[in-house]
Parts: structure tokens; C-alpha cells; sequence
């Protein structure tokens, strides 16, 4: 399926969203003079902030600690994602004569692949293949089963269309509708035997195996990804200029990285790309990341997930976005404050 791709995002004057480990002390940025402006305008992908903007920003300084999260798939609200951390890899390994009774093998997506677009309310269907890793034989009394996250319409349980017998594969599929409001949404199952006992795949046979779609407006694709353009940002500290991306992590400078799937203080994990920076450590700490002039539209959104890093108590986050418009100037588009207390919460800028 082809669509229309359109920019959707702004030019970031700070990182989307970042992962963080410590907390710092915050500088709020000063808007710039006309002059500063023009100076930005004229500048390259990678401007870096001069020393006048740095010694602005740090009379600024405020009390705020400022540690940075993850950035994750743009939604409308944040999804559950309760069990996998990554997604489910073939298993060809046979059968091995001592395993459980019933355990399943995560074979192909032979339909949808992960994070297919749709349209609102389009009709698919998705087909797992599966195979039966373990001694007894799936009748057509087993059940697939949905378990958590999004059923986009398909039925809560449905009977296995033939036997299987240990060792072979078998293609699993459902007709699903997808949401109507745009964003991304998994769905997850697993499989019931005719006793009742839920089992699925992975090492433990306790896993689900899920089908994950974006959904966008129509004739529109989320095509900007901050995280998978972080090489292209001018990026710095109040202690060093510039750092590149990915960098080494290095706590007195700071840091900022690509992460895959971050595992945020809601303790989820988002399997989308992320950017984890982590600012100088000490007071007044804080990263810049300036990325090159994209095109934004009317209608165009800028949508992100702000949270802290799993287990990183002491985040304290301050993130600001801004657009520099030729002729008009930095405009700030939003500021957000977030703590570590267990939840995250998303961003949609229209």
C-alpha cells in the first residue's frame, strides 16, 4: 500500500524527548535577539550555539532539574504494552524430546508486518505463522486468544482452523478493522488449550505474539523521525560543543544516543526508535539538539511520549520545543515539565 508522504514535524530547538539516568539543573533558553536570529537563519544543520547564547542561557539557570527521556513512536495515547521487549524472532530449533507440553514458536509474519500504515477504520488481515514446539498435539479445540492491548475488531477467542502435531507450523489468521483515530496500536495473543491453560512463545512459552499497525490521517504518513535523524542535529551541552550522535556516554560532557526500545518509568517498553540524551552532570546541565530546516504544512503535527528512564528516580525533566521560522524567529511550541512518578505522557503539537 503507497501513500502521500508530507513532513509533519518541527524543527527542534531541543531534543524530541529524552531517556535520563541523573537529573541536573535546568537553563531555560533566552529568546534570541533579531540579530542571534538572522545569525541562525544563515547557519547550517550543525550550528552550533555560540558562547554569547551559552553564557544567556546559564543567567537564565533556574532550580528546575533537568534530566531528558525517550522519545517513541509518535500515538494519540499511549498503548499498552505489558510482556515483549523485542520483537519475536523465528525459532527453528526442533523439538526437543523434555520440553513442556504445550509451548509455541514464533515462526514469520506472513501478513502485516510490524508497524504497517493503514488508513483509519481500513480493513486487514493479519496471519502469523506458528509453530507447535512442544509434545502434545493442538486439536481444533484450541484457541487463539487475545490477552491485551488493542483487538481492532477481531474476535476475543477463535478456534485453530486445523491438528497440529509437534513440530509442524500452521498459519494463523484474523480479520482486524483498524482504529479510527491515528497512532499506533498492538494488539496481543495467545494460544488456550482444550483444558484451558494459556501458553504462548518465547524461551518460557509465556509470551504473546502481537500484530503492531500505525494508523495515520488519510493520505498522510508520520515520515520525520527525530530519533532516526539524530546524526543530522547539531548537538551540545553547556559543558562541550559540539557531540555527535550517537556519542560515547560520557557523564561530565553528556551524552546522547539512539536507543531501540526504551524501557520508560511506566515500566513499558516502547518498541520504536528513541533518543536517550543525557545532559552534563552538574548544575545548570542541559543538551541542545538543532536539527536542519524541514517542511511543515498546516495540519501537520508534531507528536512524542515524554517519560523517564525506568528506574531512574531521581529524572527531573524540562522539555521545550522550538521552530525557527525564516523572517519571523524562534517561536517557542511548547514547554514540558515531567518527574519520575511512575507515568508518561504524550505531546500532540498541531
Amino acid at each position: 500500500m503507497s501513500k502521500n508522504i508530507k513532513s509533519f514535524a518541527a524543527i527542534a530547538a531541543l531534543v524530541i524527548l529524552a531517556l535520563i539516568l541523573v537529573s541536573c539543573e535546568a537553563v531555560l533558553p533566552e529568546e534570541p535577539s533579531p540579530e542571534e536570529i538572522e545569525t541562525a537563519a544563515a547557519e547550517t544543520q550543525a550550528a552550533i550555539q555560540t558562547e554569547t547564547a551559552v553564557a544567556e542561557l546559564e543567567q537564565e539557570a533556574t532550580d528546575i532539574a533537568l534530566t531528558q527521556t525517550a522519545i517513541a513512536e509518535p500515538t494519540d495515547t499511549p498503548e499498552p504494552e505489558p510482556t515483549p521487549t523485542d520483537t519475536p524472532e523465528p525459532d527453528p530449533t526442533p523439538v526437543e524430546p523434555d520440553v513442556r507440553e504445550n509451548w509455541a514458536a514464533f515462526v514469520a509474519d506472513i501478513t502485516v508486518e510490524d508497524s504497517t500504515v493503514f488508513d483509519p477504520g481500513e480493513s486487514f488481515l493479519k496471519i502469523w505463522r506458528l509453530r507447535n514446539r512442544g509434545t502434545s498435539t493442538w486439536t481444533t479445540s484450541y484457541q487463539a486468544v487475545f490477552t491485551d492491548g488493542y483487538r481492532m475488531s477481531a474476535p476475543s477467542a477463535i478456534e485453530l482452523p486445523e491438528t497440529v502435531a509437534p513440530g509442524e507450523t500452521f498459519d494463523l489468521g484474523l480479520e482486524m478493522v483498524a482504529p479510527t483515530t491515528p497512532g499506533q496500536y498492538t494488539g496481543y495473543w495467545m494460544l488456550m488449550s482444550d483444558t484451558g491453560e494459556i501458553f504462548g512463545v518465547g524461551a518460557d512459552g509465556n509470551s504473546p505474539f502481537w500484530v503492531r499497525i500505525r494508523v495515520t490521517e488519510e493520505d498522510e504518513v508520520i515520515v520525520y523521525n527525530f530519533a532516526e535523524n539524530c546524526g543530522l542535529a547539531g548537538w551540545e551541552s553547556s559543558v562541550v560543543d559540539p557531540i555527535v550522535c550517537p556519542s560515547a556516554e560520557d557523564i561530565e560532557n553528556g551524552f546522547v544516543q539512539e536507543v531501540d526500545s526504551p524501557r520508560m518509568e511506566n515500566n513499558v517498553v516502547y518498541n520504536q526508535p528513541s533518543l536517550l540524551t543525557y545532559p552534563d552532570f552538574g548544575e545548570s546541565g542541559y543538551m541542545v539538539g538543532r536539527y536542519p530546516p524541514i517542511l511543515i504544512e498546516e495540519g501537520d503535527h508534531f507528536r512524542a511520549t515524554i517519560g523517564c528512564q525506568f528506574e531512574a528516580t531521581d529524572c527531573f525533566v524540562n522539555f521545550t520545543l522550538r521552530v525557527l521560522e525564516p523572517g519571523v524567529g524562534f517561536t517557542t511550541l511548547g514547554m514540558w515539565l515531567n518527574e519520575y512518578d511512575g507515568s508518561v505522557f504524550p505531546i500532540d503539537v498541531d
